[in-house]
């Protein structure tokens, strides 16, 4: 018997639970970056070094690049996310396409965007050519753009495929619990 389509209200329960894992670590890394700066400042008393400044920056922004690293990580060890884990959903490539279809899904998906503006802003922040930026900038647009039109798709048509699952030729399917 072949796996089971989920559901439209299991597959957002799903991006909702990533999202808001991806809004802790980033809250995390903030809050981290924050304790930093107070206990190296005298709890503000003192005004804050040149090299804690970068430091607090480095930590604040280290949320995007792990977050993308992770989510590589569960990819490549054919997991879910802890989204699709908790609604029991899982990627799967379709018949006949190679397995590399998950990292394009991975890298396409609306949760890959901090992760895209994190590659766009720290040529920038380095003091690089703006041009350096570009192609991240315009990876960062489209994957926004992509999530814009699967909103859209998911409350006009809820079971159609959401866009980066068609882009990467890849389907969730219901796991047996």
């Amino acid at each position: 018997m072949p796996p089971l389509e989920p559901g439209r209200s299991r597959i957002l329960a799903a991006a909702a639970i990533d999202a808001a894992l991806l809004g802790g670590l980033h809250m995390g890394a903030l809050l981290l970056a924050v304790v930093w700066l107070l206990a190296r400042t005298d709890a503000g008393r003192v005004d804050v070094g040149e090299g804690d400044a970068v430091v607090a920056v480095v930590i604040a922004s280290a949320a995007a690049p792990a977050w993308v690293a992770w989510t590589l990580l569960i990819t490549h060890r054919r997991l879910g996310t802890p989204g699709h884990r908790v609604m029991r959903v899982r990627p799967v490539p379709d018949w006949g396409v190679p397995q590399w279809s998950l990292y394009v899904r991975a890298m396409t998906s609306p949760l890959s965007l901090p992760g895209w503006l994190w590659m766009a802003a720290t040529p920038l922040l380095a003091g690089m050519p703006w041009w350096l930026a570009l192609p991240a900038v315009l990876a960062a647009n489209i994957v926004l753009a992509g999530a814009a039109g699967s909103l859209v798709v998911a409350l006009v048509r809820p079971s159609a495929r959401m866009l980066h699952d068609r882009l990467a030729r890849t389907s969730l399917v219901t796991v047996e619990p």
